[in-house]
């Protein structure tokens, strides 16, 4: 892993690697079909050779909760949501932006002509961005929110996850994330779409009790659920 320290924030990237077994055996399990076809593990490896998966992190501190707007570092959040789990988070939270990387987002150009390559790359874009993930998710814990028991000690919220922080928080996130979210590869299009596409952001806050956006998301069948569904939050 390699870390730079920038103006505002921490940039942190995945050096060149195979994903590990755990994320690249769900990706032979649904795409060998073939013994003899090589074409998966030729990705793999092409996709070990160039990726810059990575994430920046930006600490800022909660300067006032007033009702539904939430201020950090001087830029405002406009979310009753934001609000109510930031209000009891302590002074800091960590705004991120973490992605599968610029390389191999421009690589899936070079499979276009080729659907079957095309969508193995798709998944394997989606691999580097949950090993980015456990990454963030251990660098966090190390620097932010150290745990004495063992425990998660921090959540996240993800604009666009639930109506009480929609999709258009996303300007507001970007405006804390600064010239961070560039750093790491990642631009915020006008329509609150992240490029690549395979990224992910959200702000992570201390807290001792568990709380995942899933937990108030009616999409019961939903393949990335990580909490069980508990009602509408309104």
């Amino acid at each position: 892993m390699k870390e730079t320290k920038l103006a505002n924030g921490i940039l942190i990237q995945i050096d060149p690697q195979p994903l590990p077994e755990t994320l690249a055996a769900p990706l032979r399990e649904r795409w060998e079909t073939d013994e003899d076809d090589d074409l998966l593990e030729e990705l793999l490896a092409k996709a070990a050779a160039i990726t810059d998966a990575g994430a920046f992190l930006r600490p800022a501190h909660v300067d006032a909760v007033n009702g539904d707007l939430t201020t950090l570092d001087g830029y405002p959040f406009r979310s009753a949501l934001v609000a109510e789990k930031i209000a009891v988070s302590g002074d800091t939270v960590v705004g991120y932006v973490m992605t599968c990387g610029r390389a191999l987002y421009s690589a899936l150009d070079e499979l276009k002509d080729d659907f079957f390559a095309a969508a193995i790359w798709d998944d394997i874009m989606i691999a580097y961005l949950r090993l980015a993930g456990d990454m963030v998710h251990k660098y966090v814990t190390e620097h932010f929110f150290p745990s004495d028991d063992g425990k998660k000690h921090f959540s996240a919220l993800n604009p666009g996850s639930l109506d009480t922080w929609d999709i258009y928080g996303q300007k507001e996130l970007f405006a804390l994330l600064g010239d961070g979210a560039a750093a790491a590869g990642v631009e915020l299009t006008g329509s609150m779409l992240m490029l690549p596409t395979k990224s992910g952001s959200g702000i992570f806050f201390h807290t001792d009790k568990p709380y995942e956006n899933c937990m108030h998301c009616p999409r019961i069948d939903c393949p990335n659920r990580r909490a069980a569904y508990v009602g509408d939050k309104k």
